[in-house]
């Protein structure tokens, strides 16, 4: 099997993965939904353990779409042969030069992905949970009764359902890499 095969089988696991997770996260929201609208309410709530192993799932799904991109990146650079050591892959200088030099659509591309509300709050959100723990729950009321659940992320573009916001990131990941695939 060649290279790129290798890294598309890669990227295929990755958003395996992370759907995998995404499917976790709602079985255990559908599970103990009571206990996520207490403590969405009374957030002071010490969360209780059954309902954990939801916030390690979600630490998880942003960890593997984090990869996603990251196994883009490694899938372009062999496809383009790109002459970077794989220790400089990443969106960084280095990386963007040479893609820009070897094929300046997949940058152009990326650049716009990168900087999208989507993708850059999918950053925040990682990188929240990286540097900070599992976010808190909010809610949302009208007198008909709950309208939104949501994860309590500082600096998100829009407030989205939160399995809403998973389904967007997860789309946008895939799109980007089926797009990128075919230049």
């Amino acid at each position: 099997m060649d290279d790129s095969k290798l890294k598309t089988k890669a990227f295929a696991y990755k958003l395996g993965a992370s759907k995998y997770h995404l499917e976790q996260l709602k079985r255990l929201f559908k599970k103990h939904q009571q206990i996520f609208y207490r403590l969405a309410t009374q957030p002071r709530d010490n969360t209780p353990p059954e309902v954990m192993p939801f916030f390690y799932h979600y630490d998880a799904f942003l960890y593997e779409l984090g990869s996603c991109f990251d196994m883009t990146l490694q899938f372009l650079s062999v496809k383009h042969k790109l002459e970077i050591e794989e220790k400089d892959i990443g969106w960084n200088h280095k990386y963007k030069k040479e893609l820009k030099l070897k094929c300046s659509k997949a940058f152009e591309i990326i650049n716009n992905e990168h900087n999208q509300w989507w993708f850059e709050d999918l950053r925040t959100a990682r990188n929240y949970i990286t540097h900070y723990g599992s976010p808190g729950l909010g809610v949302e009321f009208t007198k008909e009764g709950i309208t939104l659940f949501f994860f309590e992320l500082p600096r998100l573009h829009q407030k989205r359902e939160m399995f809403e916001q998973c389904d967007i990131w997860g789309q946008n990941i895939s799109n980007l890499f089926i797009t990128l695939s075919k230049i």
